[in-house]
């Protein structure tokens, strides 16, 4: 289920399909989007006494502590919560990873963080190319039904 890439070529195929594959790549990346939204990466130190969840929307969603770690001096309760928060941060990003890879493929991937920091202005300039396709359709059937009246002498 990978996107399909642009080129040049693509001028030369039928508008309509241009504007279906785009259509249904901005789906894709809809999808992808919401998958990621949904995600939630999770760890616990190798003790069992913390667990820390992360999502992209809010960071560190839960800690849970086991009562037992309230005896650790506070600088290794400290680098332990830092340690297990940063493990839950990474499974996030490898399940976007995964998310990624099945959505595009494994050629050319983009960076996530970018990504992520990108996606409006991704989707706003998707919906510009949108706009400007179906514009352009519409110049070339009028384009096309002018000459057809010129040479039926019209």
């Amino acid at each position: 289920m990978a996107l399909e890439s642009w080129d040049f070529n693509d001028l030369l195929r039928d508008p309509e399909a241009i504007v279906a594959a785009q259509r249904e790549n901005l789906q894709r990346a809809q999808e992808m989007e919401r998958r990621i939204a949904e995600l939630t990466g999770s760890a616990t130190s190798d003790d069992e006494r913390i667990t820390v969840t992360y999502t992209e929307a809010n960071g560190i969603e839960s800690i849970q502590l086991d009562p037992r770690v309230m005896r650790m001096a506070s600088e290794d309760l400290a680098a332990a919560l830092v340690q297990v928060a940063n493990a839950a941060r990474a499974d996030m990003r490898e399940q976007m990873q995964r998310v990624v890879d099945e959505t595009i493929g494994e050629e050319g991937q983009p960076d996530l963080a970018e990504l992520a920091a990108n996606a409006a202005q991704m989707e706003a300039a998707m919906n510009e190319f949108m706009r400007d396709t179906m514009t352009m359709e519409s110049d070339l059937q009028n384009a096309i039904d002018r000459m057809k009246r010129m040479a039926e002498g019209g």
